[in-house]
């Protein structure tokens, strides 16, 4: 099995672990090398008064999550919480082309494109242009994945509708273990960013599959080379 260079692409510290938490666990079991990229801080829309050292903190916790997944490369970027339609598009589109060609990323995971939340849209638009399938791209796989209160928000004609499935049951319960580390951004049941109810999309989207437990995402390009 040939390495590869996965990339996490997302908004938000916490958005990795909870769409993609059970998929990182497995790609660096297999071998492969994961490289995350956060755009915003997701902090200053949901607290009043944030400062330079709540944020510091943040990025912090972020790193914890990454060293206790095993994470090889983590990177932030300071574009404005919640408000990343009010830069332009082509400064965030940079940003992504840059990580993607410094870490050589083969695969990408990122936002649906129809989340409820606008940093997730912008991100996930942003993906989609910095890696157009150019002569030369080393991209062979993009993966929208679901993110719980934002992906289930969608208009009714616009569902997160997966057509991919990564069996994580052997992972789940690491990937529930280290979303504790995020504690502040957790809520207690039934918010859908609650623990339990982040155990109980894996097993919804696990029946689905025939599996006990899975993540489910829209493969959106697929490279046979």
């Amino acid at each position: 099995m040939n390495n590869k260079s996965i990339g996490i692409i997302v908004a938000h510290p916490d958005d990795e672990i909870l769409g993609f938490g059970g998929v990182i666990l497995k790609c660096i079991e297999e071998g492969h090398d994961v490289n995350i990229l956060f755009l915003s801080t997701g902090l200053s829309s949901r607290k009043n008064n944030t400062n330079k050292d709540d944020i510091i903190n943040l990025r912090k916790i972020a790193l914890n999550v990454s060293k206790a997944l095993g994470v090889k490369n983590t990177l932030f970027e300071n574009f404005p919480d919640n408000q990343m339609d009010t830069v332009p598009l082509l400064s965030v589109i940079k940003k992504v082309e840059s990580f993607i060609h410094k870490y050589k990323i083969n695969i990408i995971y990122t936002h649906y494109n129809n989340d409820m939340n606008i940093d997730h849209n912008i991100v996930s638009k942003a993906v989609l242009t910095a890696s157009r399938p150019l002569p030369g791209s080393l991209i062979q796989k993009i993966y929208f994945g679901e993110t719980l209160s934002s992906s289930e928000y969608s208009i009714f004609n616009k569902r997160f509708l997966p057509n991919t499935y990564f069996d994580i049951e052997k992972y789940l319960s690491k990937k529930l273990s280290i979303l504790n580390l995020y504690k502040d951004e957790l809520r207690e049941w039934p918010h859908p960013r609650s623990e339990k109810a982040v155990r109980n999309l894996a097993e919804v989207r696990g029946s689905e599959a025939g599996l006990k437990a899975a993540e489910a995402f829209i493969l959106v390009r697929n490279i046979k080379k």
